[in-house]
Parts: C-alpha cells; sequence; structure tokens
C-alpha cells in the first residue's frame, strides 16, 4: 500500500524539489547543445540518475564514427558508443559528459525524508502549484512538517500535466 503526499512548491520543500526541476531544465539543454555539437542521436543514462547522465550515446543510421573518439559500448546498447578515454578527444568529450549538471533519485529521497538505499519514492513533478511523491507505507520516512498527506486520486490528478 502507498501513501501520497504533495507539498507547495513555495514551500521551504518545494523549493528545494525545484531547485532540482531546474537543474533538470539545465541538464536537457546541456545535453542539447551536446548532441547539436557532436551529432547523436540518442543517449543512455545510469538508472540511478533522473536528470543529466551520459553514458553512451546512439548516431544516426549511416552516421561515419570517429572511432579514435568514440568506442562501441555494447554494455549499453547494441549500437551504442561511449567516450574513448584513452584518447585526447574522447577525454575531452567525457568531461564534457561529466560537466553536465546531474540530479539522482537519492537526492529527491533526501528531500522527502527517505534514507533507505535499496528503494525510491516516486514522484511527480507536473503539476505547476504542487509537487507530489508517493512511498509504500512500510517504509520509514520522515515527512517533512510542510507536506501533506493526500488521497490516491489527488495523488493521480498531481501528476496531469497543467493545462
Amino acid at each position: 500500500m502507498e501513501k501520497y503526499y504533495r507539498t507547495l512548491r513555495t514551500s521551504a520543500t518545494g523549493q528545494k524539489l525545484q531547485a532540482i526541476q531546474d537543474k533538470g531544465v539545465e541538464a536537457n539543454a546541456a545535453k542539447e547543445r551536446l548532441r547539436e555539437k557532436y551529432g547523436w542521436e540518442n543517449t543512455y543514462a545510469s538508472n540511478e540518475y533522473i536528470y543529466g547522465d551520459i553514458s553512451g550515446v546512439t548516431f544516426p543510421t549511416g552516421t561515419e564514427v570517429d572511432m579514435q573518439m568514440w568506442k562501441p559500448d555494447k554494455s549499453i546498447a547494441y549500437n551504442a558508443y561511449s567516450p574513448r578515454r584513452g584518447h585526447k578527444k574522447g577525454k575531452a568529450i567525457y568531461e564534457e559528459f561529466r560537466a553536465v549538471p546531474r540530479a539522482t533519485r537519492y537526492d529527491i529521497d533526501k528531500i522527502v525524508g527517505h534514507h533507505q538505499a535499496f528503494n525510491h519514492v516516486g514522484y511527480t513533478m507536473e503539476n505547476d502549484t504542487y509537487f507530489g511523491f508517493a512511498v509504500n507505507a512500510g517504509w520509514r520516512v520522515e515527512v517533512p512538517a510542510d507536506c501533506e498527506e493526500i488521497t490516491a486520486s489527488q495523488y493521480e490528478e498531481l501528476c496531469k500535466k497543467s493545462e
């Protein structure tokens, strides 16, 4: 069974969650600039990250990939590449990847008072007024005082994009 919460975007907790969302906007813009620079089609990220991680990329079909800078990385996907860190240009690309702002699920967990390592809160950032999050009822979560418990149907409403 799940418990659902919301907090105003203007609350102390909401402002911390807004900072995570702002970091996501920055990360997406940085990734787009890099995509335009290097011409990849898609990126792959570690499951740990919600924003900003670039573990590998795929290029459009027919693209001639510079194998001095890129190496095939089948651990990510069949046609994925990652920067070749042993080469000067590949290392520079890797450093550009690392410079992209990143946020993890753990960042959100800490903000809403969840401190267990092997599970994460569910969350929504779709609503213009509130942030919402969900936790398993059996978890020990120290929910901040500026968060309000809500029903499942209220949480579902939060998950809809504001119009």
